[in-house]
């Protein structure tokens, strides 16, 4: 199953998502970019949360164990 929630152009998200090098003589961390759109992919290992910014950047993901947790971290994030 897929669920997608678009976020108001204005989003007042409580997380800030980093890329985070692997290796400490990689570049430094850096911010993507502000979400606009969620897309929840619920599968039988789990429930991706995945964002994507307003120009369809990647935004950020995270793994959750059930569609419950993972829509929970989109209202805690987002709000409703």
């Amino acid at each position: 199953m897929r669920l997608y929630a678009w976020i108001p152009a204005e989003p007042r998200t409580k997380v800030a998502h980093r890329v985070v090098p692997a290796s400490p003589s990689a570049a430094a961390s850096f911010a993507l970019p502000p979400a606009a759109l969620l897309a929840i992919d619920d599968g039988p290992q789990g429930t991706l949360l995945v964002r994507y910014s307003a120009d369809e950047k990647f935004a950020g993901d995270t793994w959750h164990s059930n569609l419950d947790e993972a829509k929970s971290q989109a209202e805690f994030e987002f709000g409703r």
